[in-house]
């Protein structure tokens, strides 16, 4: 039988232009197409477009954490000073990181640098915060009808859809109307912005894990959290990549 030679076209892919780190530019590792069984090769799977020294960079703050924002705590006991006289409509919220160094990098080429083939890498590491909240169902907070036309996609709603595939409950339940960018407001103007901006598809279930990108004020998270409570939800925790 004559020996099948292999097609060199997908194997010099998988080994030129390997790309470069989202956080500190550097090289990604080769990758090698693979062979099938059948003797035909196949181009290599995308991985991570980070580094091995990034990504392990990117671990969740260690240490005590307040109880409502999920920062952590400095000289305080169970609670932060912010959160004793903020007026929250979710019961608690957990932050992987602070937006600063690796983590704001990778958020913003994710976000902002429509790098959306991180979603499957930051949803597996959203994925061991969203196991804290076991039977909760994940939803994502809606960006701006504004941010939507301008990025084309939403980057909370992707990050649910990809838990989803790692085996979570999600369900796409909220809308949002238009109105001023956030990140364009202060902390009053964040608040009156999302006042009745948010409204929910039906009926919300019980317990309900909110996903968001960055938690700033806390002022969306906690409009959704109102809206999903009054349409049903006994409680809802918030889980998102960064506190800033």
């Amino acid at each position: 039988m004559e020996k099948r030679q292999p097609d060199p076209i997908p194997f010099l892919a998988g080994l030129a232009f390997p790309g470069s780190c989202v956080v500190c530019d550097g090289p990604l590792p080769l990758r090698a197409a693979r062979r099938e069984p059948s003797g035909t090769w196949r181009r290599p799977r995308p991985g991570a477009p980070l580094c091995a020294r990034c990504a392990a960079a990117l671990a969740p703050e260690p240490g005590p954490r307040c109880l409502r924002c999920g920062l952590p705590l400095l000289s305080e006991a169970g609670t932060c000073m912010r959160c004793r006289e903020a007026d929250f409509a979710f019961d608690s919220a957990w932050p992987l990181w602070r937006y600063a160094g690796a983590a704001a990098r990778v958020i913003a080429a994710y976000k902002f640098g429509a790098r959306r083939s991180l979603a499957p890498f930051l949803a597996r590491l959203l994925a061991t915060g969203a196991a804290r909240f076991p039977g909760a169902v994940v939803v994502g907070a809606p960006c701006s009808p504004r941010s939507l036309r301008k990025r084309g996609w939403d980057q909370s709603a992707l990050l649910a859809r990809e838990l989803g595939r790692l085996g979570f409950p999600v369900a796409a339940l909220l809308v949002r109307r238009p109105g001023a960018e956030q990140k364009t407001l202060d902390h009053d103007g964040r608040l009156a912005n999302l006042a009745d901006a948010i409204r929910v598809r039906g009926k919300a279930p019980e317990r309900v894990l909110l996903v968001d990108d960055v938690m700033t004020t806390g002022a969306t998270l906690s409009a959704c959290a109102r809206a999903l409570k009054a349409a049903g939800a006994l409680r809802v925790d918030a889980l998102t990549l960064a506190a800033d």
